[in-house]
């Protein structure tokens, strides 16, 4: 596994080719019905560089899964040895004590004191596709200023047991972009990825209608564009 790529699948998170324009969401509605949103240990909250130990950790167990899924196959040892937990959570260190600008924000969901997801958000350019006044949802909305936002990451780690962490960050997620005057949102998808895939799909996410593909162990993934407007 080249550097590339390794850096395209710590970006997480699928199929279809047709780009589509949802209107706003209500994450809460979506996933957080039937949740205990009220559980005071059970939240997500900006993180800390204490926390980088953690993120570090459930980003390698959550790219190790998701490339397995990927190739359909176990990683071979030099692809596995290119996963470290260390050298993820000593980025991530660095990052949260100098963060790029007030619009970068990293997140973590957390149950009691144990960390159990993250999320990275980033300011990015709008993408513009040939066909898309085909798709906006009114007439003036590829005249306004776009103002996008990438979901760089997005995992939670596969041991924790309550279902609802990841709603959780997406409704923070969501929350921080529009308070950012943000009005739509990108993130990479595995079509793999099921949980991911139905996830965004009742946020009403859509396909981009753009893939990237990388090589992982002589086998060719692709990751698909997903994105929503406020």
């Amino acid at each position: 596994m080249d550097a590339e790529a390794l850096n395209c699948v710590s970006c997480h998170y699928p199929s279809g080719s047709i780009p589509q324009v949802h209107g706003s969401f209500d994450i809460w509605d979506a996933f957080c019905k039937n949740s205990r949103v009220n559980e005071t240990l059970k939240s997500v909250r900006p993180a800390q560089p204490k926390d980088a130990d953690a993120i570090g950790r459930i980003q390698a167990r959550s790219m190790h899964e998701s490339l397995v899924r990927a190739i359909e196959a176990p990683l071979s040892a030099e692809s596995v040895a290119q996963i470290d937990a260390n050298a993820f959570a000593a980025t991530w260190a660095q990052t949260l004590s100098n963060m790029p600008s007030a619009r970068h924000h990293i997140l973590v969901a957390v149950d009691s004191d144990k960390i159990c997801g993250f999320a990275a958000i980033a300011p990015t350019e709008a993408i513009n596709l040939a066909d898309d006044q085909r798709f906006a949802p009114d007439s003036e909305f590829f005249e306004r200023e776009r103002n996008a936002y990438e979901i760089l990451n997005f995992d939670v780690d596969s041991g924790a047991k309550d279902p609802d962490h990841a709603a959780r960050m997406l409704a923070a997620i969501t929350d921080i972009i529009a308070n950012d005057q943000g009005n739509e949102t990108y993130i990479w998808v595995f079509p793999t990825d099921d949980d991911a895939t139905r996830m965004l799909d009742a946020a009403g996410f859509a396909p981009r209608g753009l893939r990237r593909s990388f090589e992982i162990d002589s086998e060719e993934v692709t990751q698909h564009l997903w994105w929503t407007t406020f």
